[in-house]
């Protein structure tokens, strides 16, 4: 399979990056867009700004966009934008307001359309992985019709998300073949979609696919070639998240490079992070810090401070995003 190569730069007359001029052109095309056409590209330029950990803008955004699908009364907007509030949420590891917007989009659609069907099951499924509970079976593909309109961008960028989230979950289950498949069709979607964003999320699946299908030198190339697109791109919360993921890697498998080292990428995930790192990245950052780090520090913690650590994150994460819920709703 080979790699995606994103599109041309445009000449290298600009330093702004992709995920910028991105955001900025269809901030200035949403005043234009059809109306059914809005919710979509309302949660779709929230979740770039989300995955650039521009977590302030996205919030306020989306909200301002909720109090536009109440004040319509318009019940499918409502759900799609609560969909996209429970993926902000996710992204940042709040798994409780995840669930509850989840819970809000299903109470506006008890019976969704195709592709809001296939949103709820994105999220259903990533909320399963990290509960480590059985995944629901997916959706069928939804197809764009007069009951359930999908514009051009939504209709792709959702198609890619839904084959590579099922090639996740074929991976994680052991059926590579499936999992082969679903990222052949990916790769074809990612392709047509010239964006930098399904390039790099391809790369990453790609390279977790090559590590559990024993191609170790595949799955370097994938990784590096993943955390270049992301950071090229200006996705900072991708690129210090496939960091970590490629750290994880070079400790089962050493490296043969100078910068090759699991302490190395550790260290520049957490830098590339910064404040944006939720208690998740900050416990994993840690946690292999403590497994194949080089400071004193890192080797001579205990199981019980590392509990202790992991407890006092979760709740610090908690407090944040509690605080984060309460001045956007009373905004």
């Amino acid at each position: 399979m080979s790699a995606v190569q994103p599109p041309p730069a445009g000449g290298g007359e600009s330093t702004e990056k992709w995920a910028e001029r991105w955001i900025e052109e269809i901030r200035a095309s949403l005043p234009e867009a059809p109306k059914h056409e809005r919710p979509a590209a309302s949660a779709r330029l929230a979740s770039m700004l989300i995955v650039c950990a521009r977590d302030e803008e996205a919030d306020a955004f989306l909200m301002s966009a909720r109090r536009d699908a109440v004040r319509a009364g318009d019940a499918r907007e409502l759900a799609r934008i609560e969909i996209a509030l429970a993926g902000a949420a996710l992204a940042r590891d709040d798994d409780g307001t995840a669930q509850t917007r989840l819970a809000s989009a299903r109470e506006q659609l008890p019976s969704p359309p195709p592709s809001i069907a296939a949103r709820m099951w994105l999220l259903e499924t990533r909320l399963a992985r990290l509960a480590d509970v059985a995944v629901p079976p997916p959706p069928p593909e939804p197809e764009a019709n007069a009951d359930d309109p999908l514009d051009p961008d939504e209709r792709i960028l959702l198609a890619a998300e839904l084959a590579l989230e099922r090639a996740q979950v074929a991976r994680e289950d052991g059926i590579l073949g499936a999992a082969h498949t679903e990222l052949a069709k990916a790769h074809e979607i990612v392709d047509l979609a010239a964006s930098q964003y399904l390039v790099a999320a391809f790369e990453l699946e790609a390279a977790c696919y090559a590590a559990d299908a024993g191609d170790p030198d595949e799955a370097r190339t994938r990784f590096r070639s993943a955390i270049e697109r992301y950071g090229e791109a200006g996705l900072l919360r991708g690129e210090g998240r496939a960091m970590i993921r490629f750290a994880e890697f070079i400790a089962t498998h050493p490296g043969r490079v100078a910068d090759e080292s699991a302490a190395v990428w550790l260290g520049r995930a957490q830098q590339v992070l910064g404040s944006a790192a939720t208690w998740r990245d900050r416990l994993a950052i840690r946690t292999g810090f403590r497994s194949f780090g080089r400071r004193v520090f890192d080797r001579v913690m205990t199981e019980g401070t590392v509990t202790r650590i992991e407890a006092f994150e979760r709740a610090r994460g908690s407090l944040v995003n509690a605080l984060a819920n309460v001045a956007h709703a009373t905004d």
